[in-house]
């Protein structure tokens, strides 16, 4: 038996795949002000006021001291009911490469991996690959910093903290840009943000938000934790967290719902039509693989690479080919294609690419690829797999079924309701779907 196989794998977040957006953005801000906690509270403090919206706060309770019409002119009313909540999965890589900016200095990076960041007293931090992804650690900058943002994704594996006087600019020419931060966000005394609208930034934390005094933001902004804001901060756009206290005097939220239908916020949430971002695609096309980190290559640009792999006591690594076409049709026929799971005798080898340090999953994909097996009823054919027990997810043929069906399965998901559509959930005891392939019949195509 060869399995031969020649795969543009892509994990697409596409808005037709309802579980990655089960909210839209309007839902999330239903007005300047939010609490999305189970028992979440809302505190106004004297003058605070929300323009530009109504006067039902989603939120469990509402402690209005605000001593004015702090509600677009009426007195703030808490409907009982929680905002919408949204928790998209995060994306990290490693990398030792840390972003440092001296003081005075001036620093360009593009889009990449990256550890720490830091930009000194009065540096100049410029983001300059346009609607790129930027993955780093902890990010930090001082007094009197200015951080270029192009538009994209930055995802911060730990707290963010601005500094006193700070400038959040923006350097796109269009395009919005999403700061996805894993931890806590402070924003020191009067942090600015520059040439943004309110749906040009989502700035999104898993922890707490705190604003010192006179912050001024136009941005939608979310906590997973409490936000916290201090005399004179204003936002335009919304702000929502699990509890939302506005401490200091003369707080200020200037709603501005009516640009969220249209708005680009995935992953977070969606407003008018998302386009499909993809995350990994390997044409399986080198001249050779051997084993060595990084060889099976990923074209998306976001250097997902993988490796050819066995399983514990086999022998053989799969490797590419070209000298037979895989498939011919007419005058055209598959090129260079990776060459899989051999019979051996007097065993398979079952081999496989392995995608280590892939990133997490998000909460919806879409897995597209291109297989030709010779006994696609054979068990146990790998194809793709990042191979973490902890978060481990493959994605195989036959594994388990002695039937021709596609299996993704995922250890870190529990089983749990019903597969809607072509398919089933066979029990294995992780996260599994296996469903029919595509193409059923077609000179041995699957």
């Amino acid at each position: 038996m060869k399995l031969l196989m020649r795969i543009l794998f892509g994990i697409l977040l596409l808005v037709s795949t309802s579980t990655i957006f089960a909210q839209t953005c309007t839902s999330i801000f239903s007005n300047g002000l939010q609490a999305h906690g189970a028992n979440g509270e809302v505190e106004l403090s004297y003058h605070s006021q929300i323009t530009n919206g109504s006067a039902n706060i989603s939120a469990r309770t509402i402690t209005d001291d605000s001593n004015w019409l702090a509600c677009s002119g009426s007195s703030c009313v808490a409907t009982g009911v929680p905002s919408s909540t949204s928790t998209p999965t995060f994306l990290t890589s490693p990398s030792t490469t840390p972003i440092t900016v001296a003081n005075n200095a001036t620093l360009s990076r593009a889009a990449g991996n990256y550890t720490t960041v830091n930009v000194g007293q009065q540096g100049t931090l410029n983001f300059t690959t346009a609607a790129g992804v930027y993955r780093t650690q902890a990010f930090t900058t001082n007094y009197q910093s200015v951080v270029n943002f192009q538009s994209g994704d930055y995802w911060i594996n730990g707290n963010l903290n601005v500094a006193q006087a700070t400038a959040l600019r923006r350097s796109a020419a269009s395009g919005v840009t999403r700061i996805f931060v894993n931890g806590n966000i402070s924003f020191g005394y009067q942090v600015i943000t520059q040439a943004f609208a309110s749906n040009q930034l989502l700035i999104y934390a898993t922890g707490n938000i705190t604003f010192a005094n006179e912050v001024d933001l136009d941005a939608y902004v979310y906590a997973g934790g409490t936000v916290t804001m201090n005399y004179r901060s204003s936002v335009t756009g919304a702000v929502a967290g699990s509890s939302v206290y506005l401490t200091g005097n003369e707080v200020s939220i200037n709603y501005q719902g009516s640009n969220l239908t249209s708005v680009n916020f995935s992953p977070f949430c969606s407003g008018g039509t998302v386009a499909p971002v993809l995350l990994g695609a390997w044409n399986m096309d080198e001249n050779l693989w051997n084993g060595t980190a990084n060889e099976v290559r990923d074209s998306s640009g976001n250097n997902n690479h993988g490796r050819a792999r066995i399983a514990a006591g086999s022998t053989s690594l799969p490797t590419t080919s070209s000298g037979n076409p895989a498939y011919t049709s007419g005058n055209q026929s598959t090129c260079y294609y990776g060459d899989f799971d051999k019979t051996i005798n007097p065993a398979r080898t079952y081999s496989y690419v392995e995608l280590t340090g892939f990133p997490s999953l998000p909460q919806g994909f879409t897995f597209a690829a291109w297989i030709r097996s010779s006994n696609a009823s054979a068990q146990h054919q790998r194809i793709l797999v990042r191979d973490d027990a902890q978060n481990g997810w493959g994605f195989s043929l036959a594994d388990g079924t002695n039937q021709p069906k596609l299996r993704f399965f995922n250890r870190n998901i529990t089983n749990t309701g019903t597969v809607t559509g072509q398919g089933s959930n066979p029990n294995c005891g992780v996260f599994c779907i296996d469903t029919n392939a595509v193409i059923t019949s077609n000179c041995s195509l699957l």
